[in-house]
């Protein structure tokens, strides 16, 4: 069956509500979303999408759904708290698609989410290939922020450095979440995280981050014996949260430390640490992402050998 002509796309081209449609139809999407983050990330997000699935099976997701000639072509979910409105995805298909399409489902899932009332929008989800994505979320006003997916190969990894004279590195089991989220707080406070994310601007915010990353799956399983917390005379002073995303691969799910700490070489002990449990562990890679803004953290992770395999971008608006 041919592509849809612009003919096509534009006649028979409607967005209706997510909980009007079966989830069985949107299959075939998630199953292209699955295979694109297994190929170009080497992440398994079929956990997720399963999940996904029950959930809107229960009508519990919010979002949009695109479709021509009756076909699903793509889709949008969202949640809204308050006066933050948070798009969490957009899958698009790569066969059915079209640039009209995607921009007809982003714009009125945008459209659908400033009715609420909210007066911030954030859409802070992985992209990968929509060249039309940014300059779409612009002409509705958002704000584009760029980072990038990073990945080293673990085979050769550098040598391990120690942290600092007084400061120890403590192994996962003994942190506390509450502490790490003030860690966590401090380090994003006035930077490009805290302007794109607006949990990170308080303690709350964080632990809801680390509870996601945690307990909820989002950034999947925690390795803890490559996960530790750097401390100074008894007081938290940086930290590392590292996951398994798919078999032998590992995600940076989180790393910061105190701004007062900070150009002391931590961040560099932190990830070398990390780097040798994971080696030891059998792991292949590691990944993390960073925003472009952030120069003197891509610089540290150059230096260790990631590399750029992913750059996408994300977006704020504001009332």
């Amino acid at each position: 069956m041919a592509r849809p002509t612009a003919e096509q796309t534009h006649s028979d081209l409607e967005v209706v509500d997510l909980h009007t449609v079966q989830a069985t139809e949107l299959e075939e999407l998630w199953q292209h979303e699955v295979g694109a983050w297994r190929d170009r990330l080497l992440w398994d997000i079929s956990a997720i999408a399963a999940a996904f699935r029950r959930t809107l099976e229960r009508g519990g997701i919010a979002g949009k759904v695109v479709r021509i000639g009756g076909r699903a072509v793509g889709f949008t979910y969202y949640a809204v708290t308050g006066q933050l409105g948070v798009v969490g995805g957009l899958v698009l298909s790569p066969v059915w698609g079209t640039v009209a399409a995607g921009e007809a489902l982003l714009r009125e899932t945008v459209d659908t989410v400033r009715r609420k009332g909210v007066r911030r929008i954030e859409a802070a989800f992985v992209s990968i290939d929509y060249p039309w994505l940014a300059p779409a979320f612009e002409r509705q006003g958002f704000r584009t922020y760029w980072r990038e997916f990073l990945r080293v190969a673990l085979h050769a990894v550098p040598a391990l450095e120690p942290p600092p004279a007084g400061v120890q590195l403590r192994p996962w089991r003994e942190t506390s979440i509450a502490e790490i989220a003030q860690i966590m707080r401090a380090a994003y406070a006035g930077g490009i995280d805290a302007q794109a994310h607006q949990r990170y601007r308080t303690e709350h915010g964080c632990r809801a981050v680390l509870d996601d990353i945690l307990h909820q799956g989002s950034c999947g399983n925690l390795v803890a014996e490559a996960s530790v917390l750097a401390y100074h005379r008894s007081r938290g002073v940086g930290f590392i949260v590292t996951t398994e995303v798919a078999s032998g691969q590992a995600h940076v799910a989180q790393v910061a430390v105190l701004p007062t700490y900070q150009r002391q070489g931590i961040g560099r002990s932190l990830l070398t640490y990390s780097m040798a449990c994971l080696v030891e562990g059998r792991f292949d890679t590691l990944s993390l992402i960073v925003y472009q803004a952030n120069d003197r953290a891509l610089r540290l992770y150059r230096a260790l050998g990631f590399h750029t395999v992913l750059a996408f971008p994300v977006f704020t608006w504001e009332a």
